[in-house]
């Protein structure tokens, strides 16, 4: 997934620059929702891979950089807070979307069972709400991620301050 962040990254200002940031914003925050919830229906490995690692992640690494540029261009003397402030709520949604995660597919905080040999494995109630997991979360992603490409924009005018 990391990998495919960082292919999608160069693209993602250019082309919010062409089609405006926040009709871009808005079309790879709906791949984005849309490729987390297709990785709910995947049955195979390469299947997740291809929808969670590759469209999810280049989707992610296109949006990415966006609100980072548009905030430098409102707070041009200021770009290292506003960069640190942005990056940050990126970190703090991953956060909590990982509680919200884990509350979805164990809500009990159930152990691993361990074999003798070493291997871990989670009961089949706890697995079969990863796919549902997906479904949900998407959901929330579309919602917020949504909200948030309404407030992206560049400014109309430079110099305003």
């Amino acid at each position: 997934m990391l990998f495919a962040i960082d292919f999608g990254m160069p693209f993602g200002i250019k082309l919010s620059q062409r089609f405006g940031a926040k009709s871009f914003c808005m079309t790879a925050m709906a791949l984005i929702s849309g490729a987390v919830f297709a990785s709910g229906f995947m049955e195979n490995f390469w299947g997740l891979v291809f929808f969670y690692g590759l469209v999810f992640g280049f989707a992610s690494g296109t949006i990415y950089m966006i609100p980072v540029a548009c905030s430098w261009q409102y707070f041009p003397h200021k770009k290292g807070t506003a960069s640190g402030f942005i990056i940050g709520c990126f970190g703090f949604g991953t956060l909590i979307f990982n509680y919200v995660a884990t509350a979805i597919v164990n809500p009990h905080n159930e152990g691993a069972s361990i074999l003798s040999d070493g291997t871990k494995y989670f009961a089949e109630n706890i697995y079969k709400q990863v796919p549902i997991m997906f479904k949900i979360l998407s959901g929330f992603y579309l919602i917020v991620g949504m909200t948030g490409a309404i407030l992206v924009s560049y400014p109309k005018c430079k110099g305003f301050y």
